[in-house]
């Protein structure tokens, strides 16, 4: 199985807000005295801007089918049959291993069309760890040898 990452372009200003945010207009945009603007979706910046999104992935995801595994919410599972996905989250980069090539494409065209994705193909460096994935030998080698030297 390989490992696969991508990220979700924006991900933050794609949760619409669940309370009542007012704001004053940037700088360049300009509103008749007295009036300021109204949030609609999150913007980066906002203290509830990661769980509106984390929220919306997790509906997303169950909706698709996938069931959380554990009781942290970062790691969901996938069954369709014998083939098997599963994604692992962490702010608005994914990570991803399937026994199957096909039901990983399916699922990356269909996420896609809910989210701006940015696939950056298969797995070699992740939150400060270099990855190397032997298929033939069925071992992965994670190294930060970087921060050593």
């Amino acid at each position: 199985m390989d490992l696969h990452h991508w990220d979700i372009q924006g991900a933050f200003c794609t949760s619409d807000v669940d309370t009542e945010i007012l704001m004053q207009q940037p700088t360049g945009y300009f509103l008749p005295a007295g009036q300021c603007l109204k949030l609609c979706k999150s913007l980066y910046g906002l203290l509830q801007s990661s769980a509106l999104f984390y929220e919306n992935l997790e509906w997303w995801m169950t909706d698709y089918g996938f069931t959380p595994i554990g009781l942290d919410g970062v790691m969901f599972r996938l069954d369709r049959g014998s083939k098997r996905l599963i994604v692992s989250l962490y702010v608005d980069d994914r990570v991803c291993t399937s026994n199957s090539d096909d039901l990983y494409r399916t699922f990356l065209a269909d996420i896609s069309k809910k989210y701006t994705l940015s696939d950056s193909g298969k797995l070699s460096f992740y939150l400060g760890v270099a990855i190397d994935h032997d298929k033939e030998k069925g071992v992965a080698t994670l190294s930060q040898e970087s921060y050593i030297n």
